[in-house]
């Protein structure tokens, strides 16, 4: 399932209609329209409002279906992680990480379309996010997660990210630094 997908489905089981769900974003219901029908995709902080008003977690709204495999390769992984984040100044614990798309209306070559959380606890709201870093491109998100599973398999405790882009905050987007 995509972010779309998770979206409506979490707002029907919920009971909540489009307008209904809107309002409590204070976005039009255009734009949640949108979103379910993967014509447009909201911004970061629209995301955690959007977990938060649902009460769910951030994973579970981005999240895709894992296969069986997937699921049973980590299933073992009980540790946590400290990992050095995209600013080279913030670690942060994790008990595991989730990994996502950012929702530009087309994928973007001078911003940031992945993002990388570090996930720790179960809380109110699924855990503490923490974002790590930022990705241009999927194959190097893909990477990072790949390295980051096998260290916890490992049980190494400490890993800093090697694929992360380096960005500034520009409109409200992570554009790329050069």
């Amino acid at each position: 399932m995509s972010f779309s997908d998770n979206l409506k489905r979490i707002r029907k089981d919920k009971n909540l209609t489009q307008e209904e769900l809107a309002e409590m974003l204070n976005v039009s219901r255009q734009a949640v329209s949108k979103w379910e029908q993967k014509l447009g995709y909201p911004e970061i902080e629209t995301l955690f409002n959007i977990a938060n008003q649902l009460d769910v977690s951030l994973d579970t709204l981005m999240s895709e279906e894992m296969s069986e495999s997937d699921k049973k390769d980590i299933s073992n992984i009980t540790g946590k992680i400290v990992i050095k984040a995209y600013d080279h100044q913030s670690f942060a614990t994790c008990s595991k990480i989730s990994s996502g798309k950012l929702y530009h209306k087309k994928e973007r070559k001078d911003y940031a379309n992945y993002a990388l959380w570090g996930v720790e606890g179960t809380g109110f709201f699924g855990g503490n996010y923490t974002l790590l870093g930022l990705y241009l491109n999927k194959g190097d998100i893909d990477k990072e997660v790949e390295e980051i599973l096998n260290a916890m398999k490992k049980g190494i405790s400490y890993y800093e990210l090697k694929y992360a882009n380096e960005v500034i905050k520009q409109r409200g987007k992570f554009k790329i630094v050069k």
